[in-house]
């Protein structure tokens, strides 16, 4: 017996499926949610369609700001960073659930999880449209000869091969990325679609001059895969140097075995080679004290958005040769 959907919705009107087309978002993470899809999500609504959200718990904020544009938010916990059959089938049964009652003519599911387990609820609901996004290959695919990250690997592929075969269409930011899924056969080329990243709204991050002092910026989540190391190595070399040029890190924690060693910060910090500001919710201040916005990544990037953010605010930046980045 599957719960009524108005026990599920946290914000907006559940009851708007009845008059117009329905398309759900599938999100795995809800922080991207607002910060990714916001835009998007309102041009959907502009257009006509009645537009779900299925994400892990949001901030109210991020509820509310959904609420008012016309978007009904559903809570699904997922657990993003681990491989728990138990939950994973929780989760792929209320999506069906989800699915079931509110008869969406489009899912569009982006994040792995989201991916390999919406698009599996999807079909089983025999929703008419079904496509997936995949905004960078991510860990699973980088550069890093571990015998985890090799295994870690093997099992992305197969969850990544049974979810492209329930998709009509697989997006994808960059042609690296389809190559590399095509010369994998987890996919048909002529399934594949490519997209410039995630886009910016350049009147949220207008062009801003450029600040007096030096400073560095990396805007990231905290993972090894990122080049956050690296980066903390380069500001103790330059630092050494010249020491009056700040060198800033911000981004949140993450729970992915790819995750940096808090210590590493702390310690980076304490020696007064970088300064931390943790996790913020609005870059743009930041960005505009900025005089470089550096992103060292060998992590499979779809197109950073911290990175079009910086361009759209007039900042050089200074990126690796990677897939998303170059």
């Amino acid at each position: 017996m599957n719960p009524p959907l108005e026990s599920m919705v946290v914000s907006g009107d559940p009851l708007q499926y009845r008059s117009r087309p329905i398309v759900l978002l599938v999100a795995g993470e809800p922080k991207t949610v607002i910060r990714f899809r916001y835009d998007f999500l309102k041009a959907l609504v502009a257009s006509g369609y009645a537009v779900y959200v299925t994400t892990p718990k949001m901030l109210p904020d991020d509820e509310a700001a959904l609420s008012g544009i016309g978007v009904v938010v559903i809570e699904t916990p997922i657990a993003r960073a681990s491989i728990t059959p138990i939950h994973d089938l929780r989760y792929t049964h209320q999506m069906f659930a989800i699915c079931r009652q509110i008869k969406p003519s489009l899912v569009l599911a982006y994040t792995m999880k989201a991916v390999v387990f919406g698009t599996l609820a999807a079909r089983m609901a025999r929703v008419p449209a079904v496509s997936s996004l995949i905004p960078g290959l991510g860990y699973a695919f980088s550069d890093i000869d571990t015998g985890r990250r090799h295994m870690i690997n093997y099992i992305a592929k197969r969850m990544y091969q049974s979810a492209f075969a329930r998709s009509d269409v697989v997006i994808f930011q960059n042609k690296d990325d389809i190559d590399t899924v095509v010369q994998a056969r987890l996919i048909t080329r002529d399934r594949c679609r490519l997209v410039d990243g995630s886009g910016v709204n350049i009147e949220t991050f207008p062009c801003k001059p450029l600040p007096d002092n030096v400073m560095f910026l990396v805007a990231a989540r905290l993972l090894k895969s990122k080049g956050v190391a690296e980066f903390i190595g380069a500001a103790r070399i330059l630092k050494a140097e010249v020491p009056t040029v700040d060198f800033v890190l911000a981004g949140p924690q993450d729970p992915s075995p790819d995750r940096v060693d808090p210590n590493l910060i702390d310690g980076a910090v304490r020696e007064g080679v970088i300064r931390y500001l943790g996790n913020l919710n609005d870059i743009r201040q930041t960005m505009e004290e900025a005089t470089v916005f550096v992103l060292p990544s060998y992590y499979r990037e779809g197109v950073p958005r911290a990175g079009l953010e910086a361009l759209s605010m007039g900042r050089p930046i200074i990126a690796t040769d990677m897939p998303g980045c170059r």
